[in-house]
């Protein structure tokens, strides 16, 4: 009964929320009439006393009654509309305030609907009744004035409907004031457009003509004549401060920007002269350790437990988007397997001898941390985070020699970018958003102050796309600030500028910056009480889509971004040097998705030709979509019986992971067992017990090798400043990697962004506590958690190395990703930023 009652609340908030809020202007409609009607009266010259005795109770309440509660409720409304109109945004992008509403606005809103609703349903049999409702004067305003009363009318609607209606139709239908989405807005103009041109046009303009008529003829003007002439043209003035209000805002749209411009040609030789005395973050240079205040060379072992999370890329969306990615999957994965690997060389996944020619550089390469900037002043105007920007300062490159780089000058490097006639690229757009960020933030400039004047924005040295992309990522920044300092309403009011330029469709910065402004939105919500969908849900969600390794995006993913081919390949490459003179080899896989892994090393084994193997297990563990791995296992099974490779494979399906043990995986003493974690582990970090069970059963299984792969960054600080600092130049690599490497109108670029990482921003930002499952933590922390279970690390070989590189060279970016050594591991890395690592593990 729920369900079904669910199914009809929101169509049936959207209607009345509707039908509600044209009650306003037919408000008008029918002080009109009243106006018409006592003209006739003192026309033909009735006295109140004949009236009295002539007319029925309808007609009586109609005249005497119904004016005095609807002049004064019309007039209340369209004063305050006037006065919001004057001080605030217009009434069509009114955002919902971030504050709870309170009980005495609700009732108040409750009163006025109630009234009017009221007073327009009886004032319309009223003046049917009266035989005013097709009353013709014959006197006509002009166009111009008849438009301008017509914005002036939707402008007023849309405040009714915003600060009296909603509030009282979304607390009866779901007990929150929900958002206001633009198919209301839109849907509320087109009826409002349709009533204005079937009545409200022919009629309205009564409210003047009559007192014209009035005057023309000697006839005495009434109060009730005054009120109506009075609210047309409060209308009208209404109207007329919304279109200059729209001619401004168009103004600086079009020639702000030109301004800046100009200005920054005469204004370089000033600021070479004060970039001595400006805070640079030279290279923001990246500290090794920022999660849960672990120091460098100090690993807790509770911070990998601190406050949880998961996944990065791997996200969810609605369950309908995880249906239509289902229904192409076997296909999809047959097509790709086949021209993927049946068609293109793959090389050979056997031990060689290299001579590196250039060695990878170790942890002690890593750049020293900047020292965290001081402020002179002790006068705070609001809290401020210095730790945000001491994360800012110190957030920098992966290598020594990229960090080396970056002693020079910012403002040089953008230079040499323009010079060369390329785009300055998204992570110096972050940096340069960053010093702005701080430059505002150190002189104590509240959040909008920043923004208000032109020549605020003037960055030397940058072109109009990348100015506008450095000031999108600095409102980010300030609207970010303003959260933690739970500052909602000016918070709210950054977002909204932010949402104005960015866009899901649009270039990187834009893309990246649509993503994180929904989540500081949702941030909001959950803050003022006002978020309804429950976390559970969210988690469970990911979970699934987690296992949707066989669609055609990820297919496509995988084909055109290089970094899961490059851990597939070192790690199997791993895997065969260990298992290599084994007959029966038996591999577990705890996050099998697509399979598409296991065809490398399939493919591998076929070609082994000294000593064929007598049988391949994999054992494929999983809580979810059991029917995946049944797609995955005739996949596999397919590939191998066309190679005439001895196969089999296993399902070991467990309700949950902490349930997991060791007896339910079928082991034979003749097989030589390797386990791989892809990808799955940080999905418990949220749960210590259940990631501490599967470290004591895996245990026990006793495998030669342990091949894992997780995600190579800080998601799991306690502060909201510094993990969103963290996140934000996180993703920003993936975006800016996406835009190399695909076509922005790709939609399996427009999935993996929406689904994997629109999710995985949303949480890590929007939510704390037990309700922030996406977590991840780097290789350092992960080693000492290892440690725990008598685990160390081996050395990846030479031969994992050489397949690595080799497959980066396949790809026409692939110059841009890094591949970097740290300790025994291998560090995958975009332009400088960490995003995958890769370590190999045996138990002592």
């Amino acid at each position: 009964m729920d369900s079904f009652a669910n199914l009809f609340r929101q169509p049936f908030q959207f209607f009345t929320t509707i039908l509600l809020s044209l009650l306003f202007p037919l408000s008008f409609l029918i002080i009109s009439r009243l106006s018409v009607a006592h003209y006739l009266i003192d026309l033909v010259g009735y006295s109140k006393t004949e009236i009295s005795n002539n007319c029925d109770l309808l007609i009586k309440f109609f005249l005497q009654v119904n004016p005095i509660f609807l002049h004064v409720l019309v007039s209340i409304i369209s004063v305050a509309a006037l006065s919001h109109t004057l001080t605030g945004d217009t009434s069509c992008f009114i955002k919902r305030t971030p504050e709870p509403v309170s009980r005495l606005r609700l009732y108040t809103a409750w009163f006025f609907v109630c009234i009017l609703q009221i007073c327009v349903g009886l004032g319309i049999e009223g003046s049917i009744a009266a035989g005013v409702d097709a009353y013709e004067i014959g006197y006509e305003r002009g166009f111009l004035t008849r438009a301008i009363f017509f914005l002036g009318l939707n402008e007023t609607m849309f405040f009714w409907s915003n600060i009296f209606v909603k509030p009282v139709v979304d607390d009866t239908v779901f007990g929150i004031l929900k958002e206001n989405r633009w198919i209301e807005k839109a849907a509320l103009a087109m009826s409002f457009g349709g009533l204005w041109w079937w009545r409200l046009r022919d009629e309205v303009e009564f409210l003047v003509v009559v007192v014209e008529k009035k005057r023309d003829l000697l006839i005495s003007i009434g109060l009730a004549d005054f009120v109506g002439w009075w609210l047309y043209y409060l209308t009208v003035t209404i109207g007329m401060i919304k279109i200059v209000k729209s001619l401004v805002w168009l103004v600086y749209v079009m020639f702000g920007r030109r301004v800046v411009d100009i200005d920054n040609t005469d204004g370089d030789s000033r600021n070479n002269d004060e970039k001595d005395d400006q805070f640079h973050l030279e290279g923001y240079e990246r500290s090794e350790l920022v999660v849960n205040g672990i120091e460098e060379g100090c690993v807790d072992i509770d911070s990998l437990y601190s406050i949880c999370g998961l996944n990065n890329e791997e996200n969810t969306s609605d369950e309908q988007v995880r249906t239509i990615l289902l229904e192409d999957q076997q296909k999809s994965l047959s097509d790709w397997t086949q021209n993927h690997f049946l068609t293109n060389t793959v090389m050979p996944l056997q031990p060689v001898q290299i001579q590196s020619t250039t060695e990878a550089p170790t942890n002690d390469d890593f750049p020293p941390q900047v020292p965290e900037p001081s402020n002179s002043s002790n006068e705070k105007p609001k809290p401020f985070s210095l730790a945000s920007l001491e994360l800012l300062s110190n957030y920098g490159r992966l290598s020594k020699k990229s960090s080396e780089e970056n002693l020079c000058t910012n403002a040089l490097s953008r230079e040499a970018s323009l010079g060369n006639s390329h785009k300055l690229p998204m992570k110096e757009i972050l940096r340069a958003a960053g010093e702005r960020y701080i430059q505002y933030s150190t002189q104590r400039l509240d959040g909008l102050s920043m923004f208000i004047h032109p020549y605020g924005s003037a960055l030397s040295g940058l072109c109009m796309e990348e100015t506008r992309d450095v000031e999108l990522v600095h409102l980010l920044l300030a609207a970010a600030e303003e959260v933690n300092n739970q500052q909602f309403h000016l918070a709210s009011k950054l977002i909204s500028r932010c949402m104005w330029v960015a866009s899901d469709s649009g270039n990187p910065v834009q893309r990246l910056s649509y993503y994180f402004a929904k989540a500081l939105e949702e941030r909001i919500d959950r803050s003022t009480g006002r978020y309804t969908c429950t976390d559970e849900d969210h988690h469970l969600k990911y979970i699934k889509i987690m296992s949707l390794g066989t669609n055609s995006a990820f297919l496509t993913c995988h084909q055109l971004i290089p970094f899961s081919q490059v851990m597939q390949f070192a790690g199997v490459q791993t895997i065969v040097e260990n298992v290599r003179s084994a007959k029966k080899i038996h591999l577990i896989d705890f996050n099998i998705r697509s399979g598409i892994q296991w065809i490398v090393l399939i493919q591998a084994l076929a070609e082994k030709g000294d000593s064929p193997i007598e049988l391949l297990k994999i054992t494929a563990v999983g809580s979810i979509e059991k029917e995946n791995f049944e797609a995955t296992s005739n996949t596999l099974h397919s590939f191998t019986k066309s190679l005439g490779l001895p196969f089999s494979f296993d399902i070991v399906f467990v309700s949950d992971m902490k349930d997991f043990k060791k007896e339910s995986v079928n082991i034979k003493t003749d097989e030589t067992v390797a386990v791989y974690c892809n990808s799955i582990l940080r999905t418990m970090l949220s749960r210590p017990d259940c990631l501490d069970n599967l470290m004591k059963e895996v245990r026990s299984i006793k495998p030669k090798i342990i091949v894992v792969g997780e995600v190579e960054a800080n998601h799991n600080s306690p502060s909201f400043l510094n993990r969103f600092t963290e996140t934000l130049f996180f993703y920003s690599a993936f975006f800016d990697c996406f835009e190399d490497c695909m076509d922005r109108c790709s939609p399996c670029r427009t999935t993996i962004e929406g689904v994997y990482f629109g999710e995985g921003i949303r949480n890590i930002v929007a939510a704390e506590a037990e309700d922030r499952f996406t977590r991840n933590v780097k290789l350092e922390v992960w080693r000492a958690f290892f440690a725990r279970f008598g685990m160390v690390e081996e050395e990846l070989s030479e031969s994992a190395w050489y397949q690595a590189h080799l497959i980066l060279k396949q790809f026409a970016q692939g110059s841009s990703c890094d591949l970097q050594k740290d300790g025994k591991g291998l560090i995958i890395g975009w332009k400088g930023t960490p995003i995958h690592s890769l370590s190999i593990w045996k138990f002592l």
